[in-house]
């Protein structure tokens, strides 16, 4: 993966563009471009492995949240994040974040914008102080708040906070328990997100039947 290329530009996509726009647009160039049906070989042996490369990334889910963190940290920030000079200012930080995520319509958030400030917020720098602190309550109330703050993540953009978090809840065997109940309740969350529409549909079915059989009586 290399950030300093844009993806999306190579494929001729949008960078909202789904998996299914990913893999049309990645057939459709590899006709044009590949070596074997070209009058320029040399060419397009080097555009058709840029396709490849960006197709790689982008199908991949955790691939391309990964290569999206990567490109924010290459562009220059409009103003610049403080560092934290202590594992409870860092503890801080997550609890403003975590307030700040609440006061959000859930259909108006802007994930990828929430997801890299999570991102910002599990730097080495704050990772380390919270290394070094001895409070296990203080690591709780953390991972806690940020495990808040990422609820309406998507899956692959929250498997890459847990990856970062890991380390850190494996250090005390109380913060280890919470953190992997945390992730339970996470899954089962968004498990039942992805098929509540179809339980309320089932529903709406039965009673619809129901109606028509207690008509029919």
């Amino acid at each position: 993966m290399n950030p300093s290329r844009d993806y999306y530009q190579i494929l001729g996509i949008a960078p909202t563009a789904s998996s299914q726009d990913i893999k049309k647009a990645f057939r459709r160039l590899a006709l044009v471009h590949h070596p074997d049906t070209s009058q320029d070989p040399k060419l397009s042996a080097a555009i058709f492995a840029l396709i490849q490369e960006a197709y790689r990334v982008l199908s991949d889910p955790n691939e391309r949240v990964r290569y999206h963190y990567a490109r924010h940290l290459l562009q220059p920030k409009l103003t610049p994040i403080p560092e934290a000079i202590s594992a409870q200012e860092v503890r801080d930080l997550g609890q403003k974040l975590y307030r700040n995520t609440l006061q959000q319509d859930p259909f108006r958030l802007n994930r990828d914008q929430l997801f890299l400030q999570v991102m910002d917020l599990l730097s080495d720098h704050n990772l380390g102080l919270l290394q070094q602190n001895q409070d296990p309550d203080l690591l709780l109330q953390f991972l806690g708040m940020v495990g808040g703050a990422s609820r309406e993540l998507s899956q692959a953009q929250s498997n890459t906070i847990f990856e970062r978090l890991q380390p850190l809840a494996d250090r005390y065997t109380l913060t280890a328990e919470a953190f992997k109940k945390q992730i339970r309740e996470y899954r089962q969350y968004h498990f039942w997100n992805r098929y509540k529409p179809l339980v309320a549909l089932a529903i709406a079915l039965l009673f619809c039947l129901a109606l028509y059989f207690s008509v029919r009586k």
